[in-house]
Parts: structure tokens; C-alpha cells; sequence
């Protein structure tokens, strides 16, 4: 089953990888903001995100990053609106807060 995810990314490899909810979203982009790093929203089978996961849990950031590259359906930065503390997702009309 397909499912939202969120996270922060780097460079050099993938840093977290949770599943989307509004809070969580925030926090993950507000984290992002303090590092040179990008904030993305992707939709993913749940058993790829579990073997991302798994890379990520043994030190494979990088391979986390990539197969998260290649087997996403969708992959996207996570950006805020104008002149708002709402985010959104790229590819995305409505905010986040509109879609909890």
C-alpha cells in the first residue's frame, strides 16, 4: 500500500523518514531550516519505506537516499507559502494544515 512520507535530506544521504502528518511535517521542516539541508514529501509502497528504513537504521544514508530517488511515485520539496508559517507540499495547491 502506497503511503505520504516526509523527511529531510542531504547531499550526501537521506536523514530521517517519517509518515506525513501535519505536526510532524512542521517539525520536520523547521529541522531541515537550521541545516544545509531539504525538507521532501514522497509517496512510497510501505514495504520500499520499510527497506529504506532498514538502510537508514544500519548507516546507509546514501543508499537510503537513492533508493528513495528510484522507487518513489512521487518526490517533492516540502516549501513554504508566501508570507505564512503554513507549509505545503510542491505539488500541492492546498496547504498542509488544509489537508490534516
Amino acid at each position: 500500500m502506497k503511503r505520504a512520507f516526509v523527511g529531510i535530506a542531504q547531499q550526501d544521504g537521506l536523514l530521517t523518514l517519517l509518515p506525513e502528518r501535519r505536526d510532524v511535517t512542521q517539525f520536520v521542516w523547521r529541522r531541515a531550516q537550521r541545516t544545509k539541508a531539504v525538507c521532501f514529501w514522497a509517496v512510497i509502497d510501505q514495504s520500499i519505506a520499510n527497506t529504506i528504513l532498514a538502510e537508514l537504521e544500519a548507516g546507509e544514508s546514501h543508499n537510503a537516499l537513492i533508493l528513495l530517488q528510484t522507487l518513489a511515485v512521487e518526490l517533492g520539496p516540502v516549501v513554504p507559502e508566501e508570507n505564512s508559517t503554513e507549509i505545503r507540499d510542491c505539488n500541492d495547491e492546498r496547504t498542509l494544515a488544509e489537508t490534516a
